[in-house]
């Protein structure tokens, strides 16, 4: 029954497709003061509870959906008891209820071998779409005389979050959206895993000229360096198509004529006085998260707790750049723990522990590695839009992209450290 899933409820891969729009797309949940991404995400979990009691599996699903909304909600009621951080613990526990949901969301709608290509395909012209916004938005301020903050301003307006941005002068501004920390994900697939996708050479090159733009203008020094890893990575797996070459010879001649223009960009954004205000910032955070941290080292302070001496903002005063170091402090090294099992469960049926892991294995490993070190440099670990990135990462550490069966169900090599994952079994953990 699980394996026809989509076939006997397509509502549901709509409703699950159409969520994870809204996560790439949106830069909050709140358009004009309605939250379309709550909405969708009640509709979701409404849908996904009707398929699921349908399974034979149903009971260890909702066990353990249970299990992790009980803790979730004994770590809330704690927090709730220090009433100076009372206001925002529901914020972080929205985060961290929301991130394990969509991770769980994309691991059971994305089952058979056919769904995954599928949802890879859908987060590849997701972003992609995203990119094409933020051409237009750096053409339309070229043309108008409209500077970029102006307009980023304007859209965290529209959705009620302030969106980051430095005006360049005549280069424009910086455009730096909430998905963009999957550009070095989509490079990786499109550059290694095009053809195995079945997306055509000129489509592929389209994406990848936009991937590469936007991650330029996210003026980001983790993105371009996650970038480059990822293209590197990339053509050593995609090395056997021909266009790789292709993408060599065309970055290298792009990269030759606006290497003037490209030089200056690089050079103002590792300037001192641009990287040394932000590296300054995490200095400071980091002395004061372990003093926040050895206050309560074992069950942390609370959900959405901080340093009273350095606030990371006034709306949400707990989202450090130091993510990792301020998850500590807030649920202590037992609930950093038991965060830790949950993510080594998610992924423990994906990658194959055998002796000879794939290539693709490989990079997705360092991708993950890579996703999760961003947590030492920005906020990005726990929301709506992280729990994308985990699962696209899941859905690419399972997808067999050399052979499947009648039915869409992967045919992997069985070896004494793993089964062949079926999508029952993959539900089920």
């Amino acid at each position: 029954m699980y394996s026809q899933i989509n076939q006997k409820a397509p509502f549901g891969w709509l409703v699950f497709a159409t969520y994870i729009i809204f996560l790439i797309l949106l830069p909050s949940g709140s358009i004009y003061g309605i939250n379309v991404k709550i909405i969708a995400f009640v509709l979701l979990v409404l849908v996904a509870a009707l398929l699921i009691a349908q399974e034979r599996y149903a009971a260890a699903h909702f066990s353990f959906a249970a299990a992790v909304i009980t803790v979730l909600g004994a770590w809330t009621v704690f927090s709730l008891i220090n009433t100076f951080y009372s206001p925002y613990a529901f914020m972080e526990a929205k985060d961290v209820l929301t991130t394990l949901a969509g991770c769980w969301f994309i691991r059971f709608f994305a089952s058979r071998e056919c769904d995954r290509k599928k949802f890879i395909r859908l987060c590849l012209y997701g972003v992609a779409f995203g990119c094409v916004i933020k051409v237009l938005i750096l053409m339309y301020a070229l043309t108008s005389g409209v500077a970029v903050s102006a307009i980023i301003q304007h859209i965290s307006a529209a959705f009620g979050v302030t969106l980051m941005t430095i005006e360049f002068g005549d280069l424009g501004g910086r455009l730096q959206f909430g998905s963009d920390n999957l550009l070095p994900i989509c490079l990786f697939v499109m550059i290694g895993l095009r053809k195995q996708l079945s997306i055509r050479a000129l489509p592929g090159v389209v994406m990848v000229a936009l991937f590469v733009f936007s991650s330029l203008y996210t003026f980001s020094r983790f993105i371009w360096l996650s970038s480059l890893l990822a293209v590197a990575m990339g053509m050593l797996m995609g090395r056997r198509d021909k266009i790789v070459y292709g993408y060599i010879a065309i970055l290298g001649a792009v990269t030759a004529y606006f290497f003037p223009l490209l030089s200056t960009v690089i050079a103002f954004r590792f300037s001192t006085s641009l990287a040394g205000s932000s590296d300054i910032e995490r200095d400071q955070q980091i002395p004061a998260l372990k003093e926040l941290f050895w206050r309560s080292p074992l069950f942390g302070n609370g959900l959405g707790s901080y340093a009273l001496q350095l606030k990371r903002s006034g709306d949400v005063p707990y989202a450090y750049e130091v993510q990792v170091l301020a998850i500590l402090a807030q649920v202590g090294l037992i609930g950093s723990g038991l965060l830790l099992f949950l993510l080594v469960n998610y992924y423990r049926k994906a990658f194959c522990l055998g002796p000879k892991p794939s290539g693709v294995q490989i990079a997705i490993f360092f991708l993950l590695l890579d996703i999760l070190g961003a947590g030492f440099f920005n906020p990005s670990l726990l929301s709506s839009m992280s729990a994308v990135g985990y699962g696209l990462l899941f859905v690419l550490a399972i997808t067999d992209f050399k052979s499947e069966d009648a039915n869409g169900f992967s045919r992997r090599p069985e070896t004494p450290f793993t089964k062949p994952a079926h999508p029952a079994e993959l539900a089920s953990a």
